[in-house]
């Protein structure tokens, strides 16, 4: 992630040539990838460490992270956002479909099917849920992972039919329906996984991907769609923000502003500006104001103030 979030705003911001970079460096090493792939996962396709060197050779780490199986799935989110921004067919053609479809070549073949038939990793976990244990571990895939997995074979599928290759296509989408759906609950929204709620204060939001960044659940999809953000958030702010960290407030605007809660973006935003950068700007992952937990919690409740503001008007 903190590779992956410090370039989404050369996109919006009209600036691909500073994010072009990145992606050269992933297709200059991709061989480099292809190797890990086969040496520590035995696997084809391609993966990417999630911690490497310059020259792209797997540095080690916590190991749910540094070699977690769907790293190169959320790279590939790069070479999709390159293409829809800047439309070249070469690109796409060259580049940004061939690496989407190498992931997705990996992951069909690291995957196991259970007795009901639906594909599953063998192990999957949540960024930092449970840190560096064993409890890092779920036996179930989770929502981490199954969004990233999820939206490879929906995005595959989709470069696949834009560039005609229909019987490609069929099999991405054939692949994408043998995995199950993502884990959710009525009251809280976006689970973990399917056996573990979101419970506790964590910095890492890691098990709404499907929502943002990977736009699987659209607020604009529908009113089933916008129950399971609405919760989803709620959830994240009435658990409170004893784990958060700067980059949890910018993260949290994110997902506020894709709500259409233009006033909830700015309220985290100014959160992030005040309490987390020094006044030279530089940014420090620690609380320097010691007001965050107070100001959270009114922000937790304007939101659901305006929450239960639409739900009147809606009822009306």
């Amino acid at each position: 992630m903190n590779t992956q979030l410090s370039y989404w705003p050369a996109y919006s911001a009209n600036h691909l040539e500073e994010e072009t970079g990145f992606i050269e460096w992933l297709w200059k090493y991709r061989a480099t990838f292809a190797n890990y792939t086969g040496t520590y996962f035995e696997s084809k396709g391609i993966n990417v460490p999630g911690v490497t060197t310059l020259v792209g050779e797997p540095m080690g780490g916590w190991i749910q992270y540094s070699f977690g199986p769907t790293v190169s799935a959320w790279l590939a989110h790069h070479f999709y956002l390159h293409w829809q921004y800047i439309m070249d067919r070469e690109f796409l053609k060259e580049k940004a479909y061939p690496w989407i479809k190498e992931v997705a070549v990996f992951l069909e073949d690291i995957s196991e099917k259970d007795s009901e038939g639906k594909r599953k990793l063998p192990i999957s976990s949540s960024p930092e849920i449970h840190d560096n244990s064993r409890e890092a571990w779920f036996e179930k895939t989770t929502n981490f992972d199954l969004a990233l997995i999820r939206w490879t074979y929906e995005k595959a599928a989709e470069l696949a039919v834009e560039l005609g290759q229909t019987e490609e296509a069929a099999t991405w989408k054939s692949i994408l329906s043998e995995w199950p759906e993502l884990a959710i609950d009525g009251t809280c929204g976006l689970m973990i996984t399917p056996d573990l709620s979101y419970q506790e204060s964590h910095r890492h939001f890691s098990h709404q991907m499907a929502y943002h960044p990977l736009g699987l659940i659209d607020f604009s999809g529908g009113a089933s769609g916008q129950k399971i953000i609405a919760n989803t958030i709620s959830t994240l702010e009435k658990i409170g923000t004893a784990g958060w960290v700067g980059y949890s407030f910018s993260w949290l605007a994110n997902l506020k502003a894709r709500a259409f809660d233009g006033e909830g973006a700015e309220n985290a935003l100014e959160i992030f500006a005040t309490s987390f950068c020094l006044p030279n700007s530089f940014h420090v992952n620690g609380d320097q104001s010691g007001k965050v937990i107070v100001t959270s919690l009114i922000v937790h409740l304007r939101w659901k103030a305006i929450l239960l503001l639409r739900l009147a008007c809606r009822r009306c």
